[in-house]
């Protein structure tokens, strides 16, 4: 689910890549540069999200779910 303060969306992923390390984001925090990929902090690492479907919406790149997605500085993944 992308949560903000305004609206949740749920989502399914059916393609990302992980990447391993240390760092100090909160779980579940996204991170964008709005137009070609999303990454979501997890523990040990991150998962960059390749492809995904937002409910009732057909099944999609992230860059195509990118190009339909607004104020996604707002969202995180809970």
């Amino acid at each position: 689910i992308l949560q903000s303060p305004k609206e949740e969306l749920t989502v399914k992923i059916f393609a990302s890549r992980t990447a391993l390390g240390v760092h100090e984001n909160p779980v579940g925090e996204m991170f964008t540069a709005g137009k070609s990929y999303i990454s979501v902090a997890c523990k040990g690492g991150y998962i960059s999200i390749l492809e995904l479907q937002a409910a009732g919406k057909k099944r999609m790149t992230v860059e195509e779910f990118l190009r339909g997605f607004k104020n996604s500085e707002n969202y995180k993944f809970i």
